[in-house]
């Protein structure tokens, strides 16, 4: 339950006193660091010769106001202390200032930018933000201390067009801004929101030869106005090969645009294309974790099925109207069983692979793309990697944080914590987080649910937004599914929250006869959301539920 510290990312065996309320680290206009600890308090006008001032010509701010919230209390030139109130998934906010022609400001030891403001990144804990005028070599200073929220408020249920029966509605989710996508039974449904209510805006299904079975919505994922929609089971006539069918809006109607298929299309054996989805702009990366070549590295002979399940990844690109297969990546250690492909999440720096079977344990590949020539980068272990952790089995990756799940782990340590050692909960699950700030990986966090239980599978779904984690676990002998929300503080991360369903039954039949709230989730800049595809109504129908929190 700790940090690997700057060591070097193990190789594939084939290959107090914030005196200072933080700085810029950079020239001006880049992203700034608030210190976590301390009060900022209020300063008069000090000369720069030592003595104080004359009051009367003490600098003023003319102007002081955030993109986020509101300043308590409102501004006032001669008020220099306010507070600003925020939700725990605004991870940043930008304020901006003016004074007097001939005056100078700071935010934090830096100017404001071109545009008169500065961006401040917000840590876990509270958060002072220091503004310093200065004229004819006297300053004084404002204090903004901003507080984020610890608790997240559900605004809403959201349900499927045609309430019917065993639709797993909820089974996969995708966000993005103010579009909402939900997986479903053999469809999928699309929200707009509108006021702070999701309301339907699309449902989709496979072409008319789609084979009646083929999990179609089983993954799903978002990226402006292109959509991906996994079918698993439909790639080819005995339902076996897998496919992706891509999604294209245009004034707010959505049309098919792509059919994406397998590039082998003689391979006798299901590969499972289509189990994990992701797209960035012009990229898409399909998961094929039961692929079974042995070929390793890059563009390969994918013909042959003499590793088995060792997993592939689809990469394809777009090019005008069309969607061209660019890669076909294999991990450098190709192995049996490993499931390479089992997740994926692509961002503008990359893209991260899971493959929970790897060496038993577990490892994560991160891939960068040359301008279509794509290299693997990284590969990542957890630092107390064990048999059956399944290390991989859901990514999320922004090119600058990398959190990977491991529903299988079995430490018994809660929240954040750095001792690692035992094996005592069977499953009770972890989720790692990785970052780079030097140009080198290294784990910085290793995080763990509240109360770790037997059969937990904390980390089988993560998410990541700005500098919020979340992490969800779906048990499977009770109704208490959630999801935790982690932020980094000053020098580690911490816990911020935990969102359970407000009304879990149990189905009585299925899957332990859980709801499975926390199964799939997504995580925007304001909201989270989660499935819980088993959830039963008031009547006795299963047919799932999607929550919406702010």
């Amino acid at each position: 339950m700790g940090n690997s510290g700057s060591a070097p990312m193990p190789t594939p065996d084939a290959a107090g006193a914030p005196a200072a309320i933080g700085n810029l680290g950079g020239s001006a206009g880049a992203p700034l660091s608030s210190s976590g600890a301390g009060a900022a308090g209020s300063v008069g006008a000090v000369s720069e010769g030592g003595s104080a001032g004359d009051a009367r010509a003490e600098p003023t701010l003319n102007a002081l106001s955030a993109s986020l919230g509101v300043l308590i209390p409102g501004f006032d030139p001669q008020e220099h202390d306010y507070r600003l109130d925020l939700a725990l998934l605004d991870s940043s906010v930008r304020f901006s200032a003016s004074a007097e022609p001939g005056s100078s400001i700071t935010v934090n030891g830096e100017p404001l930018d071109a545009s008169s403001s500065a961006l401040v990144e917000l840590d876990a804990a509270g958060n002072k933000v220091e503004f310093v005028v200065t004229r004819n070599g006297t300053s004084s200073a404002y204090a903004v201390d901003v507080r984020r929220s610890l608790d997240l408020t559900r605004s809403a249920f959201v349900k499927q067009f045609d309430v019917s029966s065993f639709a797993m509605f909820g089974g996969s989710v995708a966000i993005a801004e103010d579009t909402l996508v939900v997986g479903r039974d053999e469809s999928v449904d699309i929200f707009k929101r509108w006021a702070n209510t999701w309301t339907p805006a699309a449902h989709l299904t496979g072409a008319m030869d789609t084979p009646a079975h083929a999990n179609f919505g089983g993954a799903v994922a978002l990226s402006g106005d292109t959509l991906v929609v996994s079918a698993q089971f439909a790639g080819k006539n005995d339902g076996s090969g897998g496919a992706a069918y891509v999604f294209t809006r245009a004034d707010q109607a959505w049309t098919p645009s792509a059919y994406l298929k397998i590039g082998s299309s003689d391979n006798p054996n299901p590969t499972g294309f289509g189990a994990s989805v992701a797209v960035y702009g012009d990229l898409i990366a399909i998961g094929a974790p039961y692929d079974s070549s042995n070929a390793t590295g890059i563009n390969g002979d994918e013909s042959n099925t003499l590793a088995e399940s060792a997993g592939a990844v689809y990469v394809f690109r777009r090019n005008g109207d069309a969607w061209i297969q660019e890669a076909y990546l294999k991990a450098s250690n190709t192995k049996t069983d490993a499931r390479f492909g089992a997740s994926v999440a692509l961002s503008a720096h990359g893209l991260a692979v899971g493959s929970p079977g790897e060496s038993a344990s577990g490892a994560v590949y991160l891939f960068a793309d040359g301008v279509g020539i794509w290299s693997q980068q990284t590969y990542f272990k957890a630092s107390n990697a064990d048999s059956g952790d399944g290390f991989g089995a859901s990514v999320a990756f922004d090119g600058f944080t990398l959190v990977v799940g491991a529903p299988q782990e079995a430490g018994s340590l809660s929240g954040v914590s750095a001792k690692q050692a035992d094996n005592a909960v069977s499953a009770s699950g972890a989720a790692y987080v990785f970052q780079s700030p030097a140009g080198a990986w290294q784990e910085v966090g290793y995080l763990k649910s509240a109360k770790p239980a037997r059969d937990d599978r904390f980390g089988s779904s993560v998410a990541l937004a700005g500098r919020t984690v979340a992490v969800g676990d779906w048990p499977l002998s009770t109704l208490d599914g959630s999801v935790y929300l982690f932020a980094p503080s000053a020098s580690e991360w911490s816990m911020r929250g935990r969102v359970t369903a407000s009304m879990a039954r149990s189905s009585g039949f299925q899957h332990g006869g859980v709801d499975q709230f926390g199964r799939a989730i997504a995580l925007s800049s304001t909201t989270l959301v989660v499935g819980a595809p088993y959830e039963v109504e008031p009547q006795g129908a299963l047919v799932g539920t999607v929550y919406s929190f702010e």
